[in-house]
C-alpha cells in the first residue's frame, strides 16, 4: 500500500540524486532506456538506434528463433547472447545449433531442443512451439507487403493483393475445464492432460496443417480445403504469429488464411471428436495498415462469433449491416456465421453457382457482380430495387443463338439468385459469396 518511503520519493524527483545520476560514459537504450556504457547499434537496418546487450540479443534472438532448433542457457558469453538473470552467476541464453543436443558440455546449465524429443540428452527439455513462416526463395522470411502480393497463389494471379488476419480461440473452455469430466473422474491430472492436449494441437499441429499436411487420425489423406477450382501449392503462404494455450493468431495471403483457417476448423473438431468448437474472426486489409490496429479491429470480429448461438461461428467481408437472429434475440453483424453454413452455403452452394454460370459467360466479369452487389445492399430500402433486380436478371438471358448449355445455366442461375434475393439469410450467404468471388478474381485497380 504504500511502496515507496518519504526519502525514496524524496531521491526520484531530485535530477541529481544517485539514483537519476548518470555515470561516465554511460547513455540511455534507445529501447529499453536503462543507462549503460554498452551501447551499440540495434540491427544492420537501424545504426543510429543504440541498444543495450539485452535489446540486441533479444531482436537477435527472434532472429534465430526460427533458424535453430536448441536454445542453451550457458555460463559462456556466446556471440548474439542474451542476458538472463543467475544466482551468483552471470548466465546467457543463445540460440545453437544442433551439436549442443549430443554434446556433454559443463558450461550449459540447460538445454531446450525446439519441436523434438531427444530421449538420450538428459538435460534436453522439449518445447513445442509454432513457428511456422512462409519463406522466399532465398529462404528468407517474407515480409507482409510478399504475403499480399501472394493472394490467389502466385504474384501474377488474379486475386487482389491484400493481407488476410486469422485470431481465433477455443469456445467455452472455462466450462469444459469445469464440467468436462463427471465427479467421478473430475481430477488434477486428467484436467493438466485436457490442457496440454489442446495447447500441443496450436503448438504442434498447427504448423503442419500450414503445410497441408492433413494426415491427423479420422482424416487421412483428407485434401486440404481450395477456394479455387485448380490446386494450389500445399503450403500456406502465413505466418504464425501466435499459437498456444486455446487461441492464435495468423497473418497472410488473404485467401490461403480463409483456406487455413477451414483446415484448422475440420482439423481442430476431428482432434476433440467434435466435443470442442473454434470461433474466428478474419479481417483483410492492406499491408500497410499497422499491425496493431488489425489486432484490435479482428479480436473486436471474433468477439462477434462467439456471441452467436452455439458459437462455433466466423466473422468476415462485414458489410456494416445487422440481422435479427430470432434464436438469440439480438443483432448479429451480416458477416457472422457458423462454419458449416459458411462452407455448404456460402462456398459449397452460392459461390460454386456464381463460378459456374461465370465460365460459362466469360463476357460478364465483375463489372456484373458489383451491380448485383449493390442492388442487394439496397433492397430493404426502396422496394424498386427488388425490381431492378429481377429486371437486370432479365437482361443477362443469352441471344438466341447462344449454345443450349449456355441457355440452361442462364436459367438455372437465374432462378437460383430470384429465389435468394427474397430470403434475408440467403441474400447475406449471397452478398459474402459475391465478396469472396470478386477478390479471387479481380485487379488492383478495381
Amino acid at each position: 500500500l504504500q511502496r515507496y518511503s518519504g526519502e525514496h520519493l524524496a531521491q526520484l524527483f531530485d535530477v541529481s540524486s544517485n539514483v537519476n545520476h548518470v555515470r561516465d560514459n554511460q547513455r540511455e537504450c534507445s529501447i529499453c532506456h536503462i543507462s549503460t556504457g554498452s551501447l551499440e547499434p540495434y540491427n544492420a537496418e537501424s545504426p543510429d538506434t543504440l541498444a543495450c546487450p539485452s535489446c540486441r540479443g533479444l531482436y537477435r534472438l527472434g532472429e534465430m528463433v526460427l533458424r535453430h532448433d536448441a536454445f542453451i542457457v550457458t555460463t559462456k558469453n556466446e556471440k548474439d547472447a542474451v542476458p538472463v538473470p543467475g544466482f551468483k552467476r552471470d548466465l546467457f541464453l543463445c540460440a545453437v545449433d544442433s551439436s549442443y543436443v549430443t554434446a556433454d558440455n559443463p558450461e550449459v546449465v540447460r538445454l531446450y531442443v525446439k519441436n523434438k524429443v531427444i530421449a538420450m540428452q538428459p538435460k534436453a527439455v522439449t518445447i513445442w512451439l509454432a513457428d511456422y513462416v512462409s519463406r522466399d526463395e532465398a529462404g528468407h522470411v517474407m515480409e507482409f507487403g510478399q504475403l499480399a502480393e501472394l493472394s490467389g497463389g502466385s504474384a501474377d494471379a488474379g486475386s487482389i493483393e491484400r493481407l488476410g488476419v486469422l485470431r481465433a480461440d477455443v469456445d467455452n473452455l472455462g466450462a469444459a475445464f469445469i464440467a468436462g469430466f463427471s465427479t467421478k473422474y473430475a481430477t488434477l491430472s486428467r484436467t493438466s492432460t485436457l490442457s496440454r492436449s489442446l495447447s500441443l494441437f496450436f503448438k504442434r499441429y498447427l504448423p503442419l496443417i500450414c503445410e497441408g499436411r492433413l494426415n491427423m487420425p479420422g482424416a487421412e489423406n483428407k485434401k486440404a480445403f481450395s477456394l479455387f477450382s485448380q490446386t494450389k501449392a500445399a503450403n500456406r503462404h502465413v505466418h504464425v504469429i501466435y499459437a498456444g494455450g486455446d487461441d492464435l493468431f495468423l497473418v497472410g495471403a488473404w485467401d490461403d488464411i480463409l483456406e487455413a483457417a477451414v483446415d484448422l476448423r475440420n482439423a481442430f473438431r476431428k482432434y476433440t471428436e467434435s466435443t470442442l468448437s473454434i470461433s474466428a474472426g478474419i479481417g483483410i486489409y492492406d499491408d500497410s495498415y499497422p499491425i496493431s490496429v488489425i489486432a484490435d479491429e479482428v479480436a473486436e470480429m471474433e468477439e462477434k462469433s462467439k456471441h452467436l448461438k452455439d458459437k462455433d461461428a466466423i466473422t468476415l467481408f462485414e458489410d456494416g449491416e445487422k440481422h435479427y437472429d430470432a434464436e438469440t434475440k439480438t443483432n448479429v453483424s451480416d458477416g457472422t456465421m457458423h462454419w458449416d453454413e459458411l462452407l455448404d452455403k456460402v462456398i459449397g452452394e452460392k459461390y460454386k453457382a456464381l463460378e459456374s454460370y461465370l465460365m460459362s459467360f466469360e463476357d460478364r466479369g465483375n463489372s456484373f457482380l458489383y451491380h448485383i452487389l449493390d442492388l442487394i445492399r439496397h433492397v430493404k430500402e426502396d422496394k424498386i430495387n427488388f425490381a431492378r433486380y429481377v429486371y437486370y436478371l432479365a437482361r443477362l438471358e443469352p441471344a438466341k443463338e447462344a449454345s443450349s448449355e449456355q441457355k440452361k445455366s442462364y436459367r438455372e442461375f437465374s432462378k437460383n439468385m430470384y429465389a435468394w434475393i427474397q430470403d434475408e439469410k440467403d441474400s447475406r450467404e449471397l452478398k459474402m459469396a459475391i465478396n469472396i468471388y470478386v477478390y479471387l478474381h479481380r485487379k488492383e485497380e478495381e
